[in-house]
């Protein structure tokens, strides 16, 4: 018998400081469970506590027609909640493959941003991940804050010139960072996708634009606008300096998925036209949630 545990949706959960609300919890089994009794440990991040002694751990099932409290014990020094739940795993009764809601309230002086205790969840021995982003009333909604190094950092870099001729679009040859995300470790991730090189755009009439992006499995990242040039064509056809930065966010999931990055290149202009690129950086930093 092996479970399974992990941070259910939203995800992360957000919670302004000195505000509370509600994380859930999934647990599965790969053998039906019924009426097995098992303790579930929770360590609370850092800048977060449970509302003791309002606090509530429930569990729901069946459509929320069972939403009962469970018994819990706090241990605000270590920030730590243990509470024990009786199982029904894929046993075909109403009470089967529930899920579990707790209340986390943030500090009043918690830093704003993405707070991620790893290991944090436990049953029988299985841990998991537990994020919950702080949000400060005052941000944006297209603003995120990290407040820990990346998890991962991925470069891939090349010297060669590479040009293409006319209107198209391509493949920078080289410039692919291999990434996944959820799978046996159902997470997501933030990431931050830096792009740097030498590029040239030239036309006979002066007029022709090279578009540059950074794609996650096909999928753009933040921001996308109708314009995102990398640079344009100018009558000294000179070689020039450019750098792009991008950002993209997956939620955790269980399926695997291929959000490989890969540089990816179109122009524009009329017949004897090209663009090129050369001495370039790609560097992927990656936070997971």
């Amino acid at each position: 018998m092996a479970f399974t545990i992990r941070q259910g949706h939203p995800f992360p959960r957000d919670v302004v400081p000195g505000g509370t609300a509600s994380f859930t919890i999934d647990v599965d089994s790969d053998v039906p469970i019924s009426g097995q009794q098992e303790w579930i440990a929770v360590r609370f991040p850092e800048g977060t506590t449970f509302p003791d002694p309002d606090g509530e751990v429930r569990y729901i099932a069946n459509n929320e027609t069972i939403n009962e409290a469970l018994s819990s014990r706090w241990d605000p020094v270590n920030r730590l909640l243990r509470f024990r739940s009786t199982l029904h795993l894929n046993d075909g009764s109403p009470r089967q493959n529930g899920f579990y809601s707790i209340n986390i309230q943030a500090l009043v002086d918690a830093e704003p941003g993405i707070h991620r205790e790893n290991d944090a969840m436990e049953i029988g021995g299985v841990k998991a991940a537990l994020s919950i982003d702080i949000v400060d009333p005052n941000q944006g909604p297209n603003s995120a804050v990290v407040r820990r190094p990346a998890d991962r950092t991925y470069w891939a870099w090349g010297a060669a010139r590479w040009e293409a001729a006319g209107a198209g679009a391509w493949s920078l040859p080289g410039a692919v960072i291999p990434l996944t995300i959820g799978g046996a470790s159902a997470n997501g991730a933030i990431f931050a996708a830096t792009f740097s090189a030498e590029a040239l755009s030239t036309a006979p009439d002066n007029n022709s634009v090279m578009w540059l992006d950074v794609l996650f499995g096909g999928l753009a990242p933040q921001p996308v606008g109708g314009n995102q040039r990398f640079t344009s064509a100018a009558k000294d056809r000179e070689w020039s300096s450019h750098t792009v930065q991008r950002v993209i966010k997956f939620l955790p999931q269980s399926n695997l998925q291929d959000v490989t990055a890969k540089v990816h290149v179109s122009h524009g202009g009329i017949d004897g036209s090209k663009c090129g690129l050369q001495n370039w950086v790609l560097k992927i930093e990656r936070y997971n949630l």
